[in-house]
């Protein structure tokens, strides 16, 4: 196997497990901290819009291989010594601003790192999958061990491992190699957003996208806080999330070798239904045990929108088209994020995690709604080609 590719896969999987160390426990942290209410609103709330300003920033002062090297070590650097920090603090305020730190770097720099995996895949002619699938099994290890750590030895020492794990890459990262066939005269094609929009479908899939993934998320975001109302142990909850890591993967793996690309209007269709009807349920006063076994409907679901939604994209407006289409459902979700995020503490405190889920559900209902309405016949055009 190529160097690079072998450098690659240790990144991902280093990068995926010191994030599995963070993210999936924040919420269980701030509950730990007595962080409730309105403060938790605001520190779950600043978090999208900061990935949202950090892509703007971070995309726009990255160039080419080289550079964007440099800056993912400076990114990865300052994220550690904020994540080390993080489990030392209490107070609302020095969480608000380590906060807004590691958004504004945390989503970017997978996005830059996703930029060099893809000029590598390319060049090792390695499919980018397989790097992205050392990620996931990295994630599945992780949540499942991070769980264990905190239940044992408390969040503060998970987010140290987590942190560990982030040195690695910045060790790895320092040693990469430079990508040998950079094109440095390559001029970036200028195409403007109403190009996107002018498109047949994007606009709905875009309202579809926007009602959907907005709802799925922020019902993510406190699922972990709501199983724990109900008597979920840390540990315990990172055994549910790698439960759903699994799902996801294997249904992934089904997906790219059984499915053809005519399938995936339905395959989508049944995936995004899945993660709704997890929300209806959440919305029911089921007990724990229930919703624990109903876990994997998250996996299955996600599963089938991450292996066709970027395709069809892709297919809808081509590949140069689909990239600013990303960056804009990208940017926009992060906006409705925020906001939501922001609403749900303030929802479920004053009626219940019930009411929460809910709305969710309706909104998520009517994301597809929308999406019965996009016609995908390049689909069909594409397989037969």
């Amino acid at each position: 196997m190529n160097k690079q590719v072998i450098q690659l896969n240790l990144l991902y999987f280093l990068r995926f497990f010191g994030d599995s160390m963070f993210f999936p426990f924040l919420v269980l942290f701030f509950n730990a901290s007595s962080i409730q209410g309105v403060q938790l609103g605001i520190l779950m709330g600043v978090i999208p819009l900061f990935q949202v300003l950090g892509n703007l920033f971070w995309g726009r002062i990255s160039g080419g291989f080289k550079k964007t090297l440099v800056i993912l070590r400076v990114m990865i650097f300052l994220e550690l010594l904020s994540m080390i920090v993080f489990g030392f603090v209490t107070d609302f305020y020095w969480l608000l601003a380590l906060t807004i730190i590691i958004a504004f770097i945390n989503n970017p720099f997978f996005n830059l790192q996703d930029g060099i995996a893809i000029k590598i895949s390319e060049e090792a002619k390695n499919k980018y999958a397989k790097t992205r699938m050392c990620g996931s099994f990295a994630y599945l290890i992780g949540v499942i061990s991070g769980g264990y750590l905190a239940d044992r030895f408390g969040f503060r020492f998970v987010f140290i491992v987590g942190a560990v794990s982030y040195i690695l890459c910045l060790i790895l990262l320092c040693f990469l190699a430079r990508q040998p066939h950079e094109n440095h005269d390559e001029k970036k094609e200028s195409i403007s957003f109403s190009a996107v929009f002018k498109t047949k479908g994007f606009f709905l899939y875009a309202v579809f996208f926007l009602l959907m993934l907005g709802s799925y998320n922020v019902g993510e975001s406190y699922m972990s806080a709501y199983l724990k109302s109900l008597g979920l142990q840390v540990d315990q909850w990172g055994m549910v999330y790698g439960l759903m890591m699994i799902f996801e993967i294997v249904t992934m793996i089904i997906v790219a070798k059984k499915f053809k690309e005519s399938s995936f209007r339905g395959l989508l269709i049944l995936g995004v239904g899945l993660l709704s009807l997890r929300l209806g349920l959440s919305a029911l006063p089921l007990p724990l045990y229930v919703l624990v076994s109903i876990a994997p409907l998250r996996g299955i679901g996600w599963g089938l929108f991450l292996a066709t939604n970027l395709n069809i994209i892709k297919k809808m407006l081509g590949t140069s088209l689909a990239v600013k289409a990303v960056s804009i459902l990208g940017t926009a979700q992060g906006l409705m994020i925020g906001i939501m995020n922001y609403l749900a503490p303030l929802i479920y405190e004053t009626f219940s995690y019930n009411i929460l889920y809910l709305i969710l559900f309706i909104s998520a209902c009517t994301g597809i709604v929308v999406l019965f309405f996009i016609k995908m016949d390049f689909l069909k055009s594409s397989s037969s080609n």
